[in-house]
């Protein structure tokens, strides 16, 4: 005779053990929402971004000594963990717009979805970025088209000639584009 939360009566061997479960996860449950004080399994739920640049970095280390991949990872890095430190913005757009032309277009991918995701209200930095932009944007890659034209939306930026290109580079190759970003980009 087995004593469960949902009933008392003779129970079977597979009934014991699925009721033995179903008690050890209700505990289980009920100590992890008191302890963490969070929804059960919340943290199992949290997204893997397939374009996570994993290179290990420092998001205070020197802007003037960062090379492309570096500064890549830093300011997706930053803008993923929502760091919000004006001045840690302002020295990544600097050293961006120092070593523009010679981002691959991988990078400057992240370096739009990261000024994107932090909402770095900077028009000057954008402005200026456009023409390094304008010269990619034939090469770039689904990912890097996405956060062009998602990086424009949520900085409220309007710029026919690159909507254009980003039209034309998605047009002139549809299967290369992921439907997740096929999405953002309409």
């Amino acid at each position: 005779q087995v004593r469960s939360f949902a009933f008392k009566a003779l129970v079977r061997i597979r009934e014991r053990v699925v009721l033995r479960a179903i008690n050890n996860e209700a505990k289980l449950k009920k100590a992890g929402i008191s302890k963490y004080n969070k929804r059960w399994r919340s943290w199992a739920q949290n997204r893997v971004r397939q374009y996570r640049n994993a290179t290990p970095t420092v998001l205070t280390s020197d802007t003037g000594l960062m090379d492309g991949e570096y500064l890549s990872a830093c300011v997706q890095k930053a803008a993923a963990l929502r760091k919000h430190d004006v001045e840690l913005w302002k020295g990544y757009a600097n050293r961006t717009l120092e070593i523009g032309d010679d981002l691959t277009e991988t990078q400057l991918g992240y370096i739009l979805w990261g000024c994107g995701k932090s909402q770095y209200l900077d028009e000057r930095f954008y402005r200026s970025l456009l023409p390094v932009i304008k010269n990619k944007i034939e090469s770039m890659h689904s990912h890097g088209l996405m956060s062009v034209m998602w990086m424009m939306r949520r900085m409220q930026l309007q710029d026919r000639e690159v909507c254009q290109r980003v039209i034309g580079a998605v047009l002139a190759n549809p299967d290369a584009i992921r439907p997740i970003d096929y999405i953002k980009i309409i």
